[in-house]
């Protein structure tokens, strides 16, 4: 079993809504919050369960991996 050296910065959970190139840079959001403010949603999307991710990055691209799922309970 590999052994890791034990994490000394603070843990900040956080939800990824997108990722760009490291090239493009965060300018490439701008303006995204305006053209979501113009957009009409008004289906609904049931949501079943909740999972827990890892993504690893490569120069292929992003490889998710389901490390845990947490069924929900209908409203």
């Amino acid at each position: 079993m590999p052994s890791f050296d034990r994490e000394t910065r603070a843990f900040h959970p956080h939800l990824t809504l997108g990722r760009v190139e490291r090239e493009d840079g965060a300018g490439a959001f701008r303006g995204l919050d305006e053209l979501m403010a113009a957009l009409s949603y008004t289906a609904s999307v049931p949501v079943r369960s909740m999972e827990l991710m890892r993504s690893q990055t490569f120069r292929e691209g992003a490889t998710y991996t389901v490390l845990s799922s947490f069924p929900l309970a209908a409203g």
